[in-house]
């Protein structure tokens, strides 16, 4: 039984690092005039589209929705507090990417 907790925490030492690793690497996301977004990923432009913001009728939540996915999503929520972006999926996970203004 002892060499199980320990074979399992030896794969657990091994295998935690890589699971906590960052899969997109520095991520920029950059909005210009009223309707259009470009996402850039280690400085090399991977996706631009167009944008429409949309106030939802439960209770003042607002989504934003893109003309092409952006992130493997039509749309996302959508919060914005000082110099913080924060875009969220509905979907699945539940995935939510937090952008914070440049200096």
């Amino acid at each position: 039984m002892s060499n199980t907790v320990w074979g399992t925490l030896a794969i657990l030492a091994l295998v935690g690092p890589i699971g906590c690793s960052d899969p997109t690497g520095p991520m920029t996301l950059r909005f210009f005039g009223s309707s259009s977004v470009e996402v850039t990923r280690d400085g090399v432009v991977s996706g631009t589209t167009t944008y429409m913001l949309v106030s939802l009728d439960d209770g003042g939540t607002t989504t934003i929705e893109y003309v092409e996915g952006i992130f493997g999503f039509a749309s996302q929520g959508l919060g914005v507090t000082q110099d913080v972006l924060i875009l969220s999926d509905g979907c699945c996970d539940g995935f939510t990417y937090r952008f914070e203004r440049a200096s």
